[in-house]
Formats: C-alpha cells, sequence, structure tokens
C-alpha cells in the first residue's frame, strides 16, 4: 500500500521550483541587463524614500489638525488653550490635552523639536488667537495662587501649575487700563461637597463684579479641598485665589454646651412646626463659625474689607460701583442688599438678649446705634428681621474689635446657637444693629440676588437699578421670606411673620401669619440729630 506524502513533502515540493524559477530570473537580470537593474533599484529606492517622506508630513498635518480641531473645541466649552480642566455638567471634568497652545507655522520644524527636547510642551509658539476666542478665555482664566502650606507648594511645583496659569494673555484690541480698588478681598466657605456651588457663585462675581477688577479671592473650608477642586475653582478667576482651612479652635464645639439639651431644643421646635427637619450640630458649628469667627482668620490679616459669598448665589446684577470703595469713603464698616424675618418661635430669647445686653454692656454702645432695626413699635418686642449675610461685605476690624468680641462673648455665654435658632445672619444683624449707627451700614439697593433655591430673593424695583438686571422686580410667584427693607428705609412697619403648627387626633396643620403695613408717618428709622 503507497502511502500519501506528508504534509511538509507538499510544501518543499511547491517551494523547490518556485525557488529554482527566481534563481534563474535573478541570474537573467544580472547577466544581460544590468544597467536596467541599477536604475530600476535607485527608482525603487527613490520612491520607497518620497513614500516616507509624505508619510512622516502626512502625519504630522494630521497632528496638525488635531491640534485645530481641539482649539475650536476648546472655545465651544469655554476651556483655556492651554488644556486647563473645566467641569461640564453631570459630564464631569473634561481635560483638553495642551495641545493648543502650540500652532506652529512649519510641522516639520516643530517635530524635529520635539524630538531633540522629548517634551513638546518645551515650546510655546503661539497664534494670535481671533476675537471669538479671545473673549471667553479672558472672561474665566488667569495666573492663581493654589497653595497656602508648605505641602500644597510642593504639590503644585510637581503639577508645573505655575506654567499652567502664568501663561501670558493674548494680545487683543480691548483698551488696558488699571481699576481702582479697595483693600478689600472676597471670602468664600465651602466643602468639597458644596464645589460646584461655591464655583458657581465665583463665576457668578467675576462675571458681575470682579471681571477687571481682579479682587483677589479666599476659600475657606473645614476640611482640605482635593487637588483636582482647587483647580476647577481657581481657573475661574484671574485675580489670585488662595485656599485655607478653618482652625479647629474656631470649630469646635464651645466649652459648657449640652449636646443633649442642644437635640432636645431641636426636637421642640420640629413638634411646635418651627424647624421642619433636623438641624444638625455641624450645621450649628457653622452659623457660630461664620459669625464669630470667619473674619478672624489669618488670611484676611493685612485686608480692610472682606466680601462674603456664600455658595449657591446667583448675581442678578451688574455691580459697576464698588461698594467696597464707597464704603471706604464714607467710613462704612457693614454693607447689605437683602433682608428677611425669622420666625419668632425659633428665636424666644431674642428680645431679653437684646435688652439685658444694652443693660450690661452701656460702656462699648455707639451713642446713636441702628437698634431700631431690632425692636418693634412697642418697644418691648424684637423684630427679629435680618440682614441677607450669604451676600454681605463687613469691614475686617470691626469683626475683631473688642466690642464685637464682647458681644459674641455674650451669645455664647447663653448658648443661643445651640439652644434656640439663632443663626449666623441673627447673630450678625444683632452685632452690627447693636454696635453701629445707620450712616456706618450701607444699604445696597443695586445688588439683586438669590440663592439658587430661590428661597431667599432680592430683585431692584427701580427702573434705574433693574436696568442693570435679569430679574423680574414683581414676580409671579413671591419668595418665601418677607422683606425687611421697607422697614430700615421707615417705609414700613416692622414686619411679622409666625409659623404655627396645630394637630387634632394625628392631623396636622401650618399656619403662616403674615404682616407688613406701611407706616403712616415717614422719618422711621433715621438718626436722630446729634
Amino acid at each position: 500500500m503507497i502511502q500519501a506524502p506528508s504534509r511538509y513533502a507538499r510544501v518543499i515540493r511547491v517551494i523547490i521550483p518556485f525557488a529554482t524559477l527566481s534563481g534563474l530570473v535573478y541570474l537573467f537580470l544580472m547577466t544581460f541587463i544590468p544597467d536596467h537593474y541599477e536604475a530600476a533599484s535607485s527608482s525603487i529606492s527613490s520612491s520607497a524614500s518620497s513614500l516616507r517622506s509624505s508619510l512622516a508630513k502626512g502625519g504630522d498635518a494630521v497632528r496638525s489638525g488635531y491640534r485645530e480641531v481641539s482649539n475650536k473645541k476648546a472655545v465651544l466649552l469655554n476651556i483655556d488653550f492651554l488644556g486647563r480642566t473645566e467641569y461640564d455638567g453631570d459630564d464631569g471634568a473634561r481635560d483638553i490635552q495642551r495641545l493648543g497652545a502650540q500652532k506652529e507655522s512649519n510641522p516639520k520644524d516643530s517635530m524635529d523639536g520635539h524630538k531633540r527636547t522629548g517634551h513638546h510642551h518645551h515650546h510655546h509658539h503661539h497664534r494670535k488667537p481671533s476675537k471669538q476666542e479671545i473673549e471667553p478665555r479672558q472672561a474665566r482664566y488667569g495666573s492663581e495662587e493654589l497653595s497656602d502650606t508648605a505641602d500644597e507648594q510642593a504639590d503644585r511645583v510637581s503639577l508645573n501649575i505655575n506654567n499652567i496659569y502664568n501663561t501670558p494673555m493674548a494680545e487683543t484690541d480691548e483698551p488696558i487700563y488699571e481699576v481702582k480698588k479697595a483693600n478689600g478681598v472676597l471670602v468664600v466657605f465651602t466643602s468639597e461637597e458644596q464645589i460646584q456651588d461655591a464655583r458657581q457663585t465665583v463665576r457668578d462675581m467675576e462675571d458681575r463684579f470682579n471681571r477687571g477688577r481682579n479682587y483677589p479671592w479666599v476659600i475657606l473650608s473645614v476640611l482640605p479641598l482635593t487637588e483636582r477642586s482647587r483647580i476647577l475653582t481657581a481657573q475661574l478667576t484671574k485675580g489670585t485665589m488662595t485656599f485655607g482651612t478653618v482652625p479647629k479652635a474656631h470649630y469646635r464645639l464651645p466649652r459648657g454646651i449640652d449636646v443633649g439639651k442642644s437635640m432636645a431644643k431641636d426636637r421642640d421646635l420640629i413638634f411646635a412646626g418651627v424647624n421642619t427637619k433636623k438641624t444638625e450640630i455641624s450645621v450649628r458649628r457653622r452659623w457660630r463659625y461664620l459669625s464669630g469667627f470667619l473674619a478672624q482668620h489669618e488670611l484676611l490679616d493685612g485686608y480692610e474689607f472682606f466680601w462674603r459669598v456664600d455658595p449657591a448665589l446667583e448675581i442678578f446684577c451688574d455691580i459697576e460701583d464698588d461698594p467696597m470703595l464707597e464704603m471706604k469713603k464714607n467710613g462704612q464698616k457693614f454693607a447689605w442688599s437683602m433682608s428677611t424675618t425669622e420666625n419668632e418661635d425659633g428665636i424666644p430669647s431674642a428680645w431679653t438678649f437684646v435688652d439685658t445686653f444694652k443693660k450690661t454692656h452701656f460702656d462699648i454702645l455707639p451713642q446713636q446705634n441702628s437698634d431700631f432695626f431690632l425692636t418693634r413699635e412697642t418697644g418691648e418686642e424684637a423684630t427679629t428681621c435680618t440682614f441677607g449675610v450669604q451676600n454681605s461685605i463687613g469691614r475686617v476690624d470691626f469683626f475683631r474689635s473688642r466690642e464685637y468680641l464682647a458681644f459674641f462673648d455674650a451669645i455664647e455665654h447663653e448658648g443661643l446657637i445651640y439652644y434656640e435658632n439663632f443663626t449666623d445672619a441673627i447673630v450678625t444683624t444683632l452685632g452690627v444693629s447693636l454696635l453701629l449707627p445707620k450712616s456706618q451700614i450701607l444699604h445696597l439697593s443695586g445688588m439683586g440676588w438669590a440663592t439658587v433655591s430661590k428661597e431667599w430673593s432680592y430683585c431692584p424695583h427701580a427702573p434705574e437699578l433693574n436696568a442693570r438686571c435679569h430679574c423680574n422686580p414683581n414676580p409671579p410667584i413671591k419668595p418665601a421670606h418677607l422683606s425687611c427693607n421697607n422697614f430700615w428705609l421707615g417705609k414700613n412697619k416692622s414686619p411679622r411673620k409666625n409659623e404655627r403648627l396645630e394637630c387634632n387626633n394625628g392631623k396636622c396643620v401650618l399656619y403662616i401669619d403674615v404682616t407688613d403695613e406701611p407706616v403712616e408717618q415717614e422719618g422711621r428709622g433715621a438718626e436722630k440729630p446729634s
């Protein structure tokens, strides 16, 4: 029986004739037409070299084209050409590679330069951007200081943040001029969980007020913010931005405070319908810090004014006149634009505290203060009117003064922040009204703003003021709070807002009583002649 050839034998039978034929063809070419062979070989080599050069140029052209697309994408997303990280809605942060900063006129030279250095970002050949590209860039970015500790400085060096943020701005046709500024700083107290709300506030303040002025920012938090959050926030301003943490001594639970008693008092307020939900101890710590210790932070040393803006604020109006300059000119120590009323049942000790403090601390009270804002027409009740401190300006030295610290010590001694609803707004309003005359308190009637939830909202009514705002002075749905602005101006009587919860057989109804009447005669709230 004849055995079939193996697979290897079949392959060899195919290869041997092919190799033999190839060798014969090669001998024929080398023997009879050597000149033609050399010409063909040269032509083939030249074609291959040309092909390699074309591929290289084509690859560089592709890279150059990608940079051009990246530039256009950066403009559409309002992201800087230098590759800064910008938060884009719920999709999170998008990192645009640092390609847009380089626009070489000769791609081949650029490729050679990259090969020589090994790092393409060492060569910045900036093209002159168009006006459409300049505006979003200049509106949003500048140089920032990201660190306030040695560790953060080390992080900044390792991240090469200075090379990113201190790059010169592109040339523009807009005039360059210096804006007169006060010795002030913008301050935000936030947390990692609130970082996007804080960024919204920074963005609104930059667009409405700080663009062109470049006041510095101080961002404070209980725990250090992440590196990503610092970068995302700092890129929103051309001014410096410094991040700091709250000293532990300023945020601790005060001595003598009974946490069990505080929680029991809170439950009583919930059952009475005053509070709709539990007020955590952490919230009361925040009230205490903002009203008593914010101005004492070391990062505010050297500044005359601090402008507090809380996370999640929406600024309605362009702020053309610098309120800090006006305060400096007029010797004023506090500025506000919106006011509201608190539920009287949540602060039952308000009048007792005011009356007692005036009797026991008469030596530190000015001859003329603003306690009319705290007192009802009867002279024996508190108004519960409060300034909207979420967007307010204070003089640093006033909130560090012996008088204010004595006032705050009295608040601490009574435990009012922990045992009643003495918020930072109430405490600040009491201190300012007791210790300052009305002439040293500035009402910013043209600064409309609101919290994002619209729980508190103020929109200027005067046409000349509202012309700079995008808010509706007569909204179809009124804000939930009751304003004290007209009471401050002497136009209305002291407003009153009471909320009570009445329950019967398990069914509860929340009753809200509101009183807001105009005065019969003008002049209430004016200072007495000296």
